[in-house]
């Protein structure tokens, strides 16, 4: 018998491809959900150094983070959890939505993912994304900033990214046009989730 009484559903893309903004927009269309969100639980996150992440022979089960496991799966088992950065209760409803930054590429999170979505967003779109993002949230706050972000992208990030792409799009469920609207692709995973369940 599925110990597990709620859904999981994993929203994933490259750094910039629109997974935290999904994740929000499915949070307003979908009654009884929840949201989870992999950064959120850096502090209780283990992982080799980021300069080696461009290298072929990356291993994304390397990665360990248990709270975000146990948090997970007492979500699905129908247990409320204590929010990892503010300590306020989170309500273990019906659907999860996880913004998964390795969506079934770590071999854990996969076991507690029911419906995995890929956002497929073009590498430069996603990095004028970032460099936006990062003005409008003064993460850049001189022009050198920016050169230095677009430097760590060229020579290193791209790599990371196209491995990523490889490993996580051909273990996801559904995959979009990550060029769409937040509401096209909110109704495409309805449409997928529905279908499921």
């Amino acid at each position: 018998m599925n110990k597990y009484i709620n859904y999981v559903i994993g929203i994933v893309s490259l750094s910039g491809g629109g997974k935290t903004a999904l994740t929000n927009k499915l949070i307003e269309k979908i009654e009884d959900s929840t949201p989870v969100y992999f950064d959120e639980y850096d502090d209780f996150t283990t992982h080799p150094p980021m300069e080696t992440w461009s290298n072929e022979d990356i291993n994304y089960n390397d990665w360990k983070f248990p709270r975000l496991i146990f948090d997970l799966q007492s979500l699905k088992a129908g247990i409320d959890i204590a929010h990892p950065l503010t300590k306020t209760t989170v309500k273990a409803n019906k659907f999860i939505i996880f913004d998964a930054a390795f969506g079934r590429a770590n071999d854990e999170l996969n076991q507690l993912i029911d419906l995995m979505v890929y956002i497929d967003t073009p590498l430069d779109v996603a990095m004028g994304r970032r460099i936006l993002r990062g003005i409008e949230n003064k993460e850049f706050d001189t022009l050198n900033s920016i050169k230095e972000d677009v430097e760590i992208y060229i020579n290193r990030a791209r790599q990371a990214y196209l491995i990523g792409d490889k490993a996580m799009r051909p273990r996801s469920d559904l995959v979009l046009d990550g060029t769409l609207t937040l509401e096209q692709l909110g109704k495409q995973v309805i449409q997928k989730l529905e279908s499921k369940i």
